[in-house]
């Protein structure tokens, strides 16, 4: 159940993003006289507004992580469920190796590496990453769509 309410909360986030884009268009139509823009004018203002979102969300998750090991020393949550989380996915990948036939060896490298501090914080960092691209990519989206729907259309010149 908890699992199913972050996954909620964490589309709700998108769809947000979404909106704020084209809440931003609508901001930069109506301080224009002639109120019509391009979509690529619209995407270009959801570029902006996603690239200074998706940011703040991403210093935001790094100060939280930050605080949560050093202010709060709560650092062996975050790491119990890393490790966890690797256990897990290593356990998965491995059989599949081994049914595939890859040596003993290198599936030992290979779960030595998925179980290092490094890889959990690469992982981190990739999630991160994922999350920046996705709020930027519903950003732009917004943007286009708001220049689409809010805007007036541009009359052709006779």
């Amino acid at each position: 159940m908890r699992a199913l309410w972050r996954a909620g909360a964490g589309l709700i986030g998108l769809l947000l993003m979404a909106v704020t884009g084209a809440w931003v268009v609508a901001l930069y139509i109506r301080s224009q006289r002639p109120a019509w823009i391009t979509v690529g004018a619209g995407t270009r203002i959801g570029l902006v507004t996603g690239i200074l979102g998706s940011w703040t969300a991403a210093a935001a998750a790094g100060v939280g992580l930050y605080a949560m090991r050093f202010w709060f020393h709560s650092g062996k949550i975050v790491d119990d469920f890393n490790a966890a989380m690797n256990q897990q996915m290593s356990q998965q990948l491995i059989q599949q190796w081994t049914s595939a036939g890859v040596d003993a060896q290198t599936v030992a490298r290979a779960k030595a590496l998925m179980l290092s501090p490094e890889w959990s914080a690469g992982l981190v960092l990739f999630t991160i990453w994922c999350v920046i691209t996705a709020l930027l990519v519903f950003a732009v989206a917004g943007g286009a769509l708001g220049a689409r729907f809010l805007a007036r259309s541009r009359r052709p010149e006779i």
